[in-house]
This record gives structure tokens, C-alpha cells and sequence, in this order.
């Protein structure tokens, strides 16, 4: 696993971070990580999307999780732990959809976030453009299928979703949940969000 400490990431043509879905990088700063990380064409972690395929576990390691080229699939029997703390932000059209189990369990001094890429407010600048502000359809859902099981979203912040272009403007449901209701064995939906 690649370690990136207190490395000064700035004025880069690309993405300071790029990783795929199979990978679990150490990055941590011990100072204000804006003082570390800018000016680069993104400035947070870049995820591939895609299918995980494999239990994963998503740490606050400062910049936030970006979800910019495709969605991210939980797949069936895998669990998406999001610690207290991270940030998922996501670009237009994107979904998280959940076929397995996504536990994101913030605590009331360190919530989780789901928002939109230009939303600047939160954390930092992650595009690498001017100073910008998320707006209501920036990205589409988390949708979370008949398959997936004992999911959880406590202590988060979910904004600027709920919309999708398809030949215009669309509105989606910002949380999507399809048949995730007893008395089906084993199964937990347990939401409790900011908002």
C-alpha cells in the first residue's frame, strides 16, 4: 500500500490523487491539507467507479472521495464501510447504487458527506476550478436495490442530488430504495440524516 505523507501536491495538469477501486492508499497530512493540496486540475481522490467487487473500507484521509467518470456499484454479499468524516462527492449523472450493504455511520462532531463535486464549501476546492457552489441536481442517487442488506446512513449530510441529464433536465429521487422492507430475513434500513 502506497503511503503519500505530507507531500505538497499543487499546480498539476491532472488529478493529484487517481485510484481504483481496488486500492487503499495512506494519505495523511498533519497540517491544514489546503496547505498541501491545490491548484491541481482535482484536487481531491479520484475514483475509477465501477464495481466493487470486494469489501472496502473508506477512511478520512483529508480530500474527499471523488466520483467523477462512473458510478459505483456495491456488488451483491460486499459491504462499503465509509469511516466518520469522509467525503463523497459526485459529478453529474452519478449514482452509488447499493446491491450489497453500505454502512456510512458518522458521529454528531464528524458526519458524512455525500455532495455535489463543485461543492466548495465542504472541504475543498475538488475540481481544481474557481471557487465554486454545489447546486439541487449536481449529481443523481444513492439507490439501493431488493438485493442489499443491513444498510445504514447515520450522522450524514446528503445535498444537491436528486437530478440527471438525459435530452434536459431530469428529476431522481436523491435516496432511491427499492424493496428494502420486512419482513425479508436479515435485512436492516436504518437512515438518519442531516439535512
Amino acid at each position: 500500500m502506497p503511503e503519500v505523507i505530507d507531500c505538497y501536491i499543487h499546480d498539476n495538469g491532472g488529478d493529484a490523487f487517481y485510484i481504483d477501486l481496488a486500492s487503499f492508499p495512506d494519505i495523511s497530512f498533519s497540517g491544514a491539507m489546503n496547505s498541501y493540496l491545490f491548484s491541481n486540475h482535482g484536487n481531491g481522490i479520484k475514483v475509477t467507479g465501477g464495481g466493487l467487487n470486494t469489501d472496502a473500507i473508506w477512511r478520512d484521509m483529508g480530500p474527499c472521495y471523488w466520483l467523477a467518470d462512473l458510478d459505483l456499484t456495491v456488488g451483491s454479499d460486499v459491504t462499503l464501510t465509509l469511516d466518520p468524516g469522509v467525503i463523497v462527492k459526485l459529478s453529474n449523472n452519478r449514482n452509488i447504487i447499493v446491491n450489497g450493504t453500505l454502512h456510512a455511520v458518522g458521529t454528531s462532531d464528524s458526519v458524512i458527506y455525500f455532495t455535489s463535486y463543485l461543492d466548495d464549501q465542504v472541504r475543498q476546492d475538488t475540481e481544481g476550478a474557481s471557487s465554486t457552489n454545489g447546486a439541487v441536481h449536481d449529481w443523481q442517487s444513492l439507490k439501493f436495490t431488493a438485493s442489499s442488506v443491513n444498510d445504514s446512513l447515520v450522522n450524514c449530510v446528503i445535498k444537491y442530488g436528486g437530478g440527471y441529464y438525459s435530452s434536459g433536465w431530469r428529476v431522481a429521487p436523491t435516496i432511491d430504495i427499492a424493496g428494502c422492507s420486512p419482513p425479508r430475513a436479515n435485512t436492516r434500513c436504518r437512515m438518519l440524516m442531516r439535512l
